[in-house]
């Protein structure tokens, strides 16, 4: 069977990679060929672009102090080339490149099956595109249509967003969402069943992953650290790192997307690879983050690590995965944060022989829904 894979392959953000690649091969190594739908719509909600738009005078500051940091440029310049050639790499896409709604609309190729997700494609605060969700039917109506773990990561809709997130839904042949909160507000909105299933990355199994992580070149720091990478930065982020770094005695070696290092990190890597991101978790002598796929690497590695949380409709990402296989007592906001003691550090690293068990029958079931979704 030919599969097309539509989702955010092409985002210079580490999680959009990393859940691509392993959807995609976890469905070729169930027999089919498949390849992602090459499409990059001309939006700026990707990370490619270095220079924010302007909508508010804090975007111009922001944008003219980014000018100013030639160093944090150029190792900007050389993260996006290590994603690029990686993409070329280990990615099959189309021949064809697709910028629009009509370019796919006019020139898609057929497909057998054609699969939307993971990542938050279909939330609506972040971006919206009917192409996400796989708006094309029409074009193809004898092919699949399915959505495997695509995140919402909002609470609740307006009476437009459900009119709207209804009619997406009719013509899928599987429906499945990455979240039990996901479920919860689309459900009441179609007669089709919905499934909650794990990001892609936990199918592809531990074993791949360690085969292809590594270390960035020149990382050369032997001693116990603490690896932290933040969407975003603020001071529930800080104080927790501030409190590990004393607690525990470690390093911290910081994974920066951001312009500014507000950690004081004994190593600021600002240019890892996808490859390197994985690597820098395996090795991590402790990993705390408020992202959903560093998270889901620590406990795929079987980490001690704490979640930040960001108090927004975001944070039900984290919650529900960690909530699902009985390790949210690793969740942090600023309501507890000061509960972060040596004992609670010490806990972190307890409670993988319970959660191992739930987590392979999560496993099961979700290459169970995408095995027989595409039959």
């Amino acid at each position: 069977m030919k599969v097309g894979i539509i989702t955010t392959h092409y985002a210079l953000n580490y999680g959009a990679f990393l859940q691509a690649m392993a959807l995609q091969r976890t469905v070729s190594e169930m027999g089919h060929y498949c390849e992602f739908i090459d499409y990059r719509p001309k939006i700026d909600k990707f990370g490619r672009s270095y220079i924010h738009k302007c909508r508010t005078a804090k975007d111009l500051l922001r944008n003219i102090y980014a000018l100013l940091l030639v160093n944090v440029y150029c190792k900007y310049v050389s993260r996006r080339k290590k994603f690029d050639d990686m993409r070329k790499r280990e990615m099959w896409s189309s021949d064809r490149i697709y910028t629009s709604q009509e370019d796919i609309l006019q020139n898609l190729e057929p497909y057998d099956a054609f699969i939307c997700g993971s990542d938050q494609i279909w939330n609506s605060s972040l971006m919206y595109d009917p192409i996400y969700f796989l708006d094309f039917h029409e074009k193809y109506p004898d092919a699949k249509y399915i959505a495997y773990a695509p995140s919402i990561s909002m609470t609740e809709l307006s009476a437009d967003e459900k009119q709207t997130y209804s009619r997406h839904m009719q013509h899928f042949n599987a429906i499945s969402v990455r979240e039990a909160a996901g479920k919860a507000l689309l459900s009441p909105l179609t007669e089709k069943e919905i499934k909650v299933v794990l990001d892609p990355v936990f199918l592809y199994g531990i074993d791949n992953w360690k085969y292809f992580s590594s270390y960035p070149k020149g990382f050369d720091i032997k001693e116990p650290y603490i690896f932290c990478y933040f969407i975003g930065s603020g001071m529930l982020s800080q104080i927790a790192v501030n409190k590990l770094r004393n607690i525990t005695g470690y390093r911290v070696v910081y994974c920066n997307v951001q312009l500014r290092d507000r950690f004081q990190s004994d190593v600021c890597i600002r240019d890892a690879s996808p490859r390197e991101f994985v690597g820098l978790i395996e090795k991590a002598s402790f990993v705390c983050s408020n992202s959903f796929h560093a998270t889901a690497f620590s406990v795929m590695f079987q980490k001690p690590f704490i979640v930040t949380l960001n108090r927004n409709g975001r944070d039900s990402r984290m919650v529900d995965l960690l909530s699902s296989i009985g390790l949210n007592d690793r969740l942090y906001d600023l309501d507890n944060i000061e509960e972060l003691d040596m004992d609670a550090v010490k806990k972190c690293a307890e409670g993988y022989e319970q959660a191992k068990p739930l987590l392979k029958k999560l496993i099961k079931e979700s290459m169970m829904f995408l095995k027989k979704s595409l039959e």
